[in-house]
């Protein structure tokens, strides 16, 4: 299970013309599909967290010690930014497979 920890609830996630950067093992498929499903919606796959994005999609196979993995480090990267007032999200793959639909 990933970490609880700086995970975003929000009651929308919107794809058209949006960033979404992604970051661990996705239960939904691999990064390529993951990739397709962002674009077939009108998103856009990025593959650094960086000011301009909107989302960071965490995904559900996720190490509890993700603090010790790369995808940590985008993790902490997204949080030094929100600190600074940019308005990006945190969300679980579980939450972003919910509005895939």
């Amino acid at each position: 299970a990933s970490s609880s920890l700086a995970i975003d609830d929000v009651d929308n996630v919107e794809f058209d013309g949006k960033e979404f950067c992604l970051t661990g093992k996705f239960s939904f498929g691999n990064r390529n599909d993951c990739k397709s499903a962002i674009i077939k919606r009108g998103g856009i796959p990025i593959s650094t967290v960086k000011k301009s994005m909107h989302y960071l999609v965490v995904g559900s196979l996720s190490s509890n010690d993700w603090k010790q993995s790369s995808h940590g480090r985008k993790i902490e990267k997204a949080i030094g930014l929100k600190d600074k007032g940019l308005p990006i999200k945190i969300i679980h793959e579980d939450l972003w497979v919910n509005f895939l639909s």
